[in-house]
């Protein structure tokens, strides 16, 4: 009786360990397929009208004086289109609630041209203070 009992233990031990490495791998292969959000990453499409609108409004402004922001194309470029989807997930958005312009910073997502241009006018906002008091 008591070698069943030790067996049993034994078994659920071994299973609940494998459980536990298959869960923290799906983890850590969904986080690592995630680009650093420390930039802003700004996902457009080549043909999108609201993306050349967002890209004259930063040309416009005095954003990318003080903010670097990253641009990747996802109409022509699928490891592009498959980042975004990827980064969208990560937000809890389905692939049909993507669009572009999308704005990536710090694994939060911003859709649409208003939405990311106040976001950055903020940041950007920030970032020249940060840089006026060092």
């Amino acid at each position: 009786m008591d070698k069943k009992i030790i067996v049993t233990v034994a078994v659920a031990i071994t299973v609940i360990g494998l459980l536990v490495v298959v869960i923290l791998g799906s983890i850590n292969k969904k986080n690592s397929q995630l680009p650093d959000a420390k930039t802003p990453i700004l996902y457009y499409g080549i043909s999108c009208p609201h993306c050349k609108d967002l890209e004259e409004k930063i040309s416009a402004s005095s954003i990318e004086q003080s903010l670097s922001i990253i641009r990747k194309e996802v109409y022509a470029d699928k490891t592009n289109a498959q980042e975004l989807e990827a980064v969208g997930k990560s937000c809890d958005l389905s692939s049909d609630e993507l669009f572009v312009p999308f704005l990536y910073h710090k694994e939060k997502c911003y859709i649409g041209t208003d939405v990311i241009f106040d976001y950055l006018s903020e940041q950007s906002v920030k970032e020249a203070t940060v840089s006026a008091q060092n």
